[in-house]
């Protein structure tokens, strides 16, 4: 009877070490370059080209390069306020030749353009001058009213008009007929072949001009209009929003890009890409940010928090990671009969801060944001930290709050891991 019981103890356990195999998925390798063997001009809907490297990147730089595209029509300073308390330090700001007078002797609204910068001074941000001839204004330019002294139907090569004068063949033309389309930006999630081409390491260090030492890459638009992903209320707007600001600063300055301008700082209703209150007019001047700040600008002050103590360092620790999925499984598509699961777009994208300090933002790469998300979980084991890990803790900046995580294994330079991640990145916060 006794060997019955161990044998039916045998068997049980045996069943439970099958089943809990079958609940594991490793992603090997995670780093894979062959992920970016797509031959120009060739695409593909399985390759996930920026899991071909893993670089852990600086802390510090990680806040230099916080930026938005400043378009405030209004309330300088509350509105610079606001934005560098979220974390911002760098703002790109338009003069196109719609700001320079007919003549080109002076910018037009030139006291506009000295109270900005004068403010960004103040407050410690750090101007990207874009001097823009886009094709809505391409050069310096007039406006002046004519009428049609005949019908001209859609179509029409010609059109009569009731004064000629100021009108010069070859350089007058027509305006207000149709919106010209904006100069478009990069929109979030995955579209993002053709740029990891160019940004991956050794493409960094080889494609830059002669005798510079470093080449810095800039991304001067990048945001979310949530009407164009079917999102139309306030609250599903700035929770998308959120969740794009946390994506778009971890994941790029990541994989290589040092600045990025985030698209916008203001838009007029909360559908808008804007990121500032959209009642920004109506604020008192002192307004406090506690009072007024919008979810994604809460959500991106708690990111800057985390990383506030970076330093700059002379060397950056490279981490290495072995990544396996727990759990039921979630498929995005199947293309030619391969599937492509949420584990396939798991970023586990590393910073160091300073010589103790790492952080790592971790999360599923979803293809719609815009969807409900149910947490998955992964045991990441991380080695290269050069040192003990001594503390450890998963941070969620859109909560703002600290999320359980499961220590499996401590030793000198290596880490095991159970976390549970979401479709934005939560922050696995590592002290030596």
């Amino acid at each position: 009877m006794k060997d019955m019981r161990e044998l039916v103890q045998v068997i049980l356990l045996f069943g439970l070490v099958c089943l809990a195999s079958a609940q594991e998925f490793p992603v090997r390798p995670y780093v894979d370059p062959s992920q970016l063997d797509v031959p120009w001009p060739k695409h593909s809907h399985l390759k996930i080209p920026w899991r071909a490297y893993l670089e852990t990147r600086s802390g510090y730089e990680f806040l230099q390069g916080i930026g938005v595209n400043y378009n405030v029509p209004l309330k300088h300073e509350l509105a610079i306020k606001l934005l560098a308390e979220a974390g911002f330090k760098t703002f790109r700001i338009e003069i196109g030749w719609s700001n320079v007078n007919w003549d080109e002797t002076a910018l037009a609204n030139e006291g506009r353009w000295k109270e900005i910068l004068s403010l960004c001074k103040r407050y410690g941000i750090r101007p990207t001058i874009l001097l823009n001839a886009h094709h809505g204004v391409p050069c310096p330019h007039r406006f002046f009213e004519r009428r049609l002294v005949a019908d001209a139907p859609k179509g029409s090569r010609k059109v009569r008009l009731d004064n000629v004068s100021k009108i010069v063949p070859r350089h007058s033309g027509l305006c207000n007929l149709t919106d010209y389309m904006p100069e478009g930006w990069v929109h979030t999630f995955v579209q993002t072949e053709s740029l990891t081409r160019l940004l991956n390491p050794k493409s960094r260090q080889e494609r830059k001009p002669a005798g510079v030492e470093r080449f810095y890459h800039y991304m001067t638009e990048h945001g979310v209009a949530p009407p164009e992903c079917g999102v139309n209320d306030e609250q599903g707007s700035w929770l998308l929003k959120a969740k794009t600001v946390l994506r778009a600063f971890c994941f790029w300055f990541n994989k290589g890009i040092d600045v990025m301008h985030y698209y916008c700082a203001y838009g007029e209703q909360p559908t808008d890409m804007g990121l500032l209150p959209t009642n920004l007019k109506d604020l008192p001047d002192d307004a406090k940010f506690e009072r007024v700040a919008t979810l994604p600008m809460r959500a991106l002050r708690n990111l800057f928090r985390i990383f506030s103590d970076g330093k700059p360092l002379k060397q950056i620790r490279q981490l290495s990671v072995d990544v396996v999925a727990l759990g039921k499984q979630t498929p995005i598509y199947t293309v030619a009969g391969k599937t492509l699961w949420h584990r396939d777009v798991f970023a586990f994208l590393p910073f160091q801060c300073h010589e103790r300090k790492f952080v790592i933002a971790v999360y599923t790469m979803s293809y719609d944001a815009t969807k409900p998300f149910s947490e998955e979980r992964y045991r990441l084991t991380i080695t290269g930290f050069g040192g003990m890990p001594r503390q450890v803790h998963l941070y969620d900046p859109l909560r703002d709050k600290v999320v359980p995580v499961k220590l499996l294994m401590r030793a000198r330079d290596k880490l095991a891991v159970e976390v549970p991640v979401m479709d934005y990145p939560r922050l696995l916060v590592v002290a030596l």
